[in-house]
């Protein structure tokens, strides 16, 4: 963590790792003059000769100085109780002419490398490793996504689109979902059985109870992939929602197998968010396709 990060967190001990670089030797410098930027490029030898470069240089190695004890009085104020330093400093062969920012920190332990013996160990007894029993070949990971499921689900994300695709049922159901299987089935990596896919519907949505969620209604307003965002801010998209006069439906199309308990929390979660838009009851339907079966969840 960086010492700035650190700020307000109130550890009760910390401690510091400082060491010495190098000063960075970049010759170009800039001065802000008269309302105008100048660029020098100064070296040491140069600011010592010139009354109008010296300046210049001696202006920026000040104010690194001062940043470095703006650091240095950061990283000193964000122990609580214990404050430790490790300063690790380069060895000089001659003193620096000018001092250094860590120089303060001259009266301190010098670390030495503690003497290492190493311990005679005795042998230890033989281990006896006894073999585990063969386990059997395992041919895949049931885990992990397999050929079927990546079909299942590309399968269940084409009847949902097909069912999209209708606010109220045409007269001429089947012949419609034929079109829409031509027009949707080609944008997915499967070859979709088409008597499967297409009967399928056409059972489901000949059933007078699914049926009736795709009629009209007088004031019925009928939202198709709706898409609403809770109070904290999550998006959340409803297959279909029928606002009637004095209740709000949401629908939300299953394929594949029942299983009502898996949704419960997300139903109860739509009938959350439906109750408090339209201030009106609100109920919840599980459509399962495949079973040709529609269950009231939430």
């Amino acid at each position: 963590m960086s010492f700035h990060k650190s700020k307000g967190l109130g550890f009760s001990v910390v401690i510091n790792l400082m060491y010495e670089e190098r000063d960075p030797s970049d010759p170009m410098y800039f001065e802000e003059k008269d309302g105008e930027i100048h660029v020098y490029h100064i070296t040491k030898d140069a600011a010592e000769h010139s009354i109008k470069l010296g300046p210049v240089y001696e202006g920026r190695k000040t104010d690194g100085a001062v940043q470095d004890l703006n650091v240095l009085y950061v990283v000193s104020t964000r122990a609580r109780h214990e404050l430790y330093n490790l300063v690790i400093r380069k060895a000089r062969k001659k003193e620096a002419k000018e001092a250094k920012l860590l120089d303060i920190f001259e009266n301190r332990e010098l670390g030495k490398p503690a003497a290492h013996k190493p311990e005679r160990r005795e042998p230890s007894a033989p281990v006896v490793v006894v073999s585990a029993p063969g386990r059997p070949e395992q041919r895949f990971d049931t885990l992990k996504p397999t050929y079927a499921s990546y079909f299942e689900t590309a399968e269940g994300e084409l009847v949902h689109a097909m069912l999209s695709g209708f606010k109220e049922l045409p007269a001429a159901l089947e012949p419609a979902l034929n079109e829409a299987f031509d027009e949707l089935a080609p944008g997915y990596p499967f070859k979709f059985d088409r008597a499967k896919v297409v009967g399928g519907l056409l059972a489901f949505l000949k059933n007078p109870e699914a049926a009736a969620l795709f009629a009209a209604a007088p004031g019925r307003e009928t939202l198709i992939e709706a898409e609403f965002i809770d109070r904290s801010g999550s998006l959340f998209r409803m297959d279909r929602v029928l606002v009637d006069a004095d209740s709000v439906t949401v629908i939300d199309f299953k394929t594949g197998r029942e299983n009502t308990a898996k949704y419960a929390a997300q139903m109860k979660n739509y009938l959350t968010i439906i109750a408090e838009v339209y201030n009106k009851p609100a109920n919840a339907l599980l459509a399962y396709v495949d079973l040709n079966k529609i269950v009231t969840a939430g």
